[in-house]
């Protein structure tokens, strides 16, 4: 947010100050006075009339106001103009290029599971399958200027029998791996759950429960010669599940 607040400030004041400094160089509307006179040229008359003779002067007086307010701006000004804004430009840019290498953007995710034991389908799975949790992760990389390293996942799955509990109920460790720039990264893994047990006790008296999905890493994002930076990175993730129909849900 304060990053896009800068970027909006610098771009209103760039505006502002070429607004500012624009040629002039359109004329002015004539007055009414002016078109009244249209016609008359700027030609003396004789005439023994002094009323003419004074309207006369006027349209001579209201012309050349005219042709000094139709004068362009000096050449000089329209090259200090030109320099100041091709500067912005050339700032504005180097400003984006350092604040995205600076401040790289965290990785998008998302996360879905699986309880084989608890599909409605599952007469004809192994043992060991009815024992599993099975888990997909997808991982993002929303940064056009820099690619990331990521260390190993400790992914983690808690069961929250309610709101101020939480029971283990499987974990894992996914090797690291590199990651590109704008690329996203799949992760599918298979987990042994030791809490399948008190999850099929649960489900005796409930019809539903929460998932919390853990998930820690560091991040290293690297944009050649411009920038390194380590983060951590944490996902803390909230998945329903329903005993009925076997299957995860978006909370």
């Amino acid at each position: 947010m304060e990053l896009n607040n800068l970027l909006f400030g610098l771009t209103r004041w760039m505006h502002a100050t070429i607004s500012y400094l624009s040629p002039l160089t359109s004329n002015p509307p004539l007055s009414s006075d002016v078109e009244a006179g249209e016609g008359h040229g700027n030609d003396r008359v004789l005439t023994n009339n002094p009323e003419s003779s004074y309207e006369e002067e006027i349209i001579e007086d209201d012309s050349e106001l005219l042709d000094e307010q139709s004068v362009d701006v000096p050449r000089k000004r329209k090259v200090y103009f030109y320099l100041l804004y091709f500067s912005c430009v050339i700032l504005y840019l180097v400003l984006v290029l350092v604040i995205t290498c600076k401040y790289p953007l965290k990785p998008d995710y998302y996360i879905e599971f699986s309880l084989p034991g608890f599909e409605k389908e599952s007469a004809n799975i192994t043992e060991e399958m009815k024992q599993s949790v099975n888990l997909y992760l997808k991982l993002q990389n929303r940064n056009r200027l820099a690619s990331a390293l990521y260390d190993d996942l400790n992914i983690t799955m808690f069961y929250l029998p309610s709101s101020n509990t939480s029971t283990y109920f499987a974990s894992t460790i996914v090797p690291g791996f590199y990651q590109d720039k704008l690329k996203p990264t799949e992760v599918n893994v298979q987990m042994l759950a030791r809490g399948i047990p008190g999850l099929l006790h649960m489900k005796e008296k409930f019809d539903r429960t929460k998932f919390r999905v853990n998930v820690e890493s560091v991040v290293r994002f690297d944009c050649k010669s411009l920038c390194k930076h380590k983060h951590r990175f944490l996902i803390d993730a909230d998945i329903g599940f329903s005993f009925e129909s076997g299957e995860a849900y978006e909370l």
